[in-house]
C-alpha cells in the first residue's frame, strides 16, 4: 500500500518542478516588452510581426487582444478626415463628384470654402504626404448618423447603458462601419484596387484623355447616384481620364498600409497637380473599382516606403504609438493599371479585373445590353424641344424646370418678358405621357394680356385655367402643330375652364372634350398612370430671328442622347 503513494508523490514533485520552470520563463517573455511608462521604438510598419520580429515583444502579453493595437496605430496616423478638416458630407460629396472642389472654377471668383480647402490640401500634399501615413476614410460620425436614423434621436446614442444592454442595437451596430460608400472595406474592395475617373479640367481645360467609358451597371453605386435599378452606356468618343492604384493582401506590405496615402495622391493629388474634376455621370468620381464604370484603360500609381520608424509606450491599461519616421514617394507604375494589377495580383483577382477593363467598348456594349435582354430603340419621353427656338418656364417630373421660388406672383414677371420678347405669342406645353392628341399644345394669344394685377398669366398655364380675358377664339386658340399655329388654321373646338387648381388645358380638346390630359402644380392629376401628365414642360417662344415669319420650323426637339453626350441612358 506505501509504493503507491510513493509512486504518486513522486510524480507529483516532478509536475511541480515542471511548474516553477515554466513560471521562471513568464519574466523572461514579458521582459521583451515594456514596463509601464516604458517605450520601445522598430523600424518597419506597425503591425504585430513588424514589432515582434524587432523587439521580440509578444503584444498579447500587454495588450490582451490585437484590436487594441491596431487602434493605436491608426491613432498614430494621420487621419483622413482631416484632410479638408471639413465634414464627412463635404468628402463624401467630393468622392461622388459634387462640392466646390469640383463645381467651382478659377474664373468664378474667390470662393472661401474652396480656397481654403485647396490651400490646405496643398500643406498636406508638402507635409503630411512624404512622412506621416494616412488612414483610409473613416467617420464616426457616419456610425452615430446610422445609429439615431434606426433608433431615432441623439438621447439614446447618448444613454451607454441602452447602448450597451441593448442586443439588437449591438448587433446593428457590429454591422456597421464608420466607412464612406465609396470605400466600404467591409463589403466592397474585394480586388483591392481603387480608381478614380475625372471628364472636366478646372484650370484651362485641357483633360488628358486616356480612357474610353463604356458602361456602368448604376445599382453597384447606388450610394453614390441614388439610383437603386439602372444601366448606363456612354459614348466612348467623350474625353475622360481614369487613375488606378491597388493593394496586396499581406498587411505588412507599403501598399496595405499606405492606402490612404495612394488614394489622396489619385484624388486631391490628381485635383492639385492636373485640374481634374467631375464624375462620370450615374458613377462616384472615386470608388472601389467594382463599383466603377468598365473603361478600356487606367493609369496606375503606387506608393513606396522607406525609414519607417515607430515608437510604443506602455501606461499599464492601454499602449500609445507615435510614428517617427517615414520616406513616402509616388510615382507612375511604368504601366496602365491592369498590366500592372496582372503582374502583382493573385489569379483570381486578375480574373476579375478583367470585367472592369476591355479592349474596346463597341463589343463590351453589345454583350453589356444583351445580358439584361435590351432591345436598342427609340422613345420621345426625354426629348426637350431645342434651346435655340424655345425656352423652358415651367415644367415637371423628367421635364422638371428648377427655379429659386414657388411664388407665382415672382415667376409670371419672368414668364411675361419671355412671352413679350416671343415673335408670335405662343406657349407650348410638350406632355410625352398624355393622348397622342395632348402630347404637343400650342396656345397662340389672340389679345393682349391683361395687366398681372389683374391675371396672373404663368397661373393660367400651371394651376388657374380660368374663362376670365381667356376664352377660346376670342383671346386664344389651341392647335396640335406650330405650323397650324402660325397659319391659325386646324383650331380646336371644345374648351372648358373654371374648376380649381386644375391647371391647362382642363378638357379642351381637338374635336370633343378629354378629361384627366391637364396639369397641376398644387394638386394629384387624374386618369390612367400610362397618360398622366406628370412629365411635362412648358415653352414659351424664342426670338431666334429678325423676321417671325421666317420661323417654320416647329418645336424641333433635341433628344435626350444628345443633350449630354456622356450620360446614363
Amino acid at each position: 500500500r506505501l509504493f503507491p503513494l510513493f509512486i504518486l508523490s513522486a510524480i507529483m514533485m516532478k509536475i511541480v518542478k515542471v511548474l516553477s520552470f515554466l513560471l521562471t520563463l513568464i519574466p523572461l517573455v514579458r521582459s521583451q516588452c515594456p514596463n509601464v511608462n516604458e517605450t520601445i521604438i522598430w523600424n518597419g510598419p506597425c503591425t504585430y510581426e513588424a514589432i515582434f520580429n524587432e523587439t521580440g515583444c509578444d503584444l498579447t502579453n500587454i495588450v490582451g487582444y490585437l484590436e487594441a493595437l491596431q487602434e493605436a496605430c491608426d491613432a498614430a496616423a494621420f487621419q483622413f478626415s482631416d484632410i479638408t478638416k471639413q465634414t464627412r458630407n463635404f468628402d463624401e460629396t467630393y468622392f461622388v463628384g459634387g462640392g466646390p472642389l469640383n463645381n467651382d472654377r478659377e474664373s468664378d471668383g474667390a470662393d472661401k470654402e474652396m480656397e481654403m480647402s485647396a490651400n490646405r490640401l496643398k500643406r498636406v500634399k508638402s507635409i503630411v504626404a512624404p512622412n506621416r501615413r494616412i488612414t483610409m476614410p473613416e467617420y464616426e460620425s457616419y456610425v452615430n448618423y446610422t445609429y439615431i436614423s434606426y433608433f431615432g434621436g441623439e438621447k439614446k446614442l447618448e444613454e451607454e447603458k441602452f447602448y450597451v444592454g441593448n442586443d439588437t442595437a449591438r448587433e446593428i451596430m457590429d454591422n456597421k462601419h464608420p466607412y464612406l460608400p465609396q470605400f466600404n472595406l467591409s463589403s466592397s474592395c474585394q480586388l483591392n484596387s481603387i480608381m478614380c475617373c475625372f471628364t472636366e479640367d478646372r484650370l484651362n481645360g485641357n483633360l488628358e484623355d486616356n480612357t474610353d467609358v463604356c458602361a456602368h451597371d448604376l445599382e453597384t453605386s447606388h450610394k453614390s447616384n441614388h439610383v437603386r435599378h439602372g444601366l448606363g452606356v456612354y459614348d466612348s468618343k467623350v474625353p475622360a481620364y481614369c487613375t488606378a492604384f491597388k493593394w496586396d493582401d499581406d498587411e505588412n506590405s507599403a501598399s496595405y498600409q499606405y492606402r490612404g496615402n495612394a488614394l489622396f495622391d489619385i484624388s486631391f493629388g490628381t485635383f492639385l497637380e492636373k485640374g481634374y474634376v467631375k464624375n462620370i455621370p450615374g458613377a462616384p468620381m472615386c470608388s472601389c473599382i467594382e463599383d466603377m464604370p468598365t473603361v478600356t484603360n487606367a493609369a496606375c500609381r503606387k506608393v513606396e516606403v522607406v525609414n519607417e520608424k515607430y515608437s510604443l509606450k506602455y501606461h499599464g491599461s492601454q499602449i500609445t504609438i507615435e510614428q517617427e519616421n517615414a520616406e513616402v514617394t509616388y510615382s507612375d507604375c511604368g504601366e496602365n493599371f491592369k498590366e500592372y494589377h496582372y503582374e502583382t495580383a493573385m489569379e483570381d483577382k486578375a480574373t476579375e479585373i478583367d470585367k472592369h477593363f476591355v479592349e474596346s467598348c463597341d463589343d463590351m456594349q453589345t454583350e453589356f445590353l444583351n445580358d439584361i435582354f435590351l432591345i436598342p430603340g427609340t422613345t420621345t419621353q426625354f426629348d426637350v424641344p431645342l434651346t435655340t427656338e424655345w425656352v423652358q418656364v415651367a415644367g415637371k417630373g423628367t421635364s422638371y424646370y428648377p427655379t429659386k421660388t414657388h411664388n407665382v406672383t415672382i415667376r409670371d414677371e419672368e414668364f411675361r418678358e419671355h412671352f413679350e420678347a416671343s415673335p408670335n405669342g405662343i406657349v407650348y406645353r410638350h406632355c410625352p405621357l398624355c393622348r397622342e392628341s395632348h402630347q404637343d399644345i400650342y396656345y397662340r394669344r389672340l389679345t393682349d394680356v391683361p395687366s398681372s394685377e389683374d391675371f396672373n398669366f404663368i397661373n393660367l398655364f400651371m394651376n388657374n385655367w380660368i374663362s376670365a380675358n381667356n376664352t377660346i377664339h376670342v383671346d386664344f386658340d389651341l392647335f396640335s402643330t406650330y405650323e397650324d399655329a402660325i397659319a391659325l388654321q386646324n383650331k380646336w373646338t371644345h374648351c372648358n375652364y373654371d374648376s380649381e387648381n386644375v391647371g391647362f388645358p382642363r378638357d379642351c380638346g381637338p374635336t370633343a372634350l378629354l378629361s384627366c390630359q391637364w396639369n397641376s402644380y398644387t394638386r394629384r392629376t387624374c386618369g390612367p398612370l400610362e397618360y398622366r401628365t406628370d412629365n411635362h414642360g412648358f415653352y414659351i417662344e424664342v426670338d431666334s430671328t429678325s423676321e417671325s415669319s421666317d420661323i417654320t420650323a416647329g418645336a424641333r426637339f433635341l433628344r435626350a442622347a444628345d443633350s449630354s453626350s456622356m450620360q446614363a441612358k
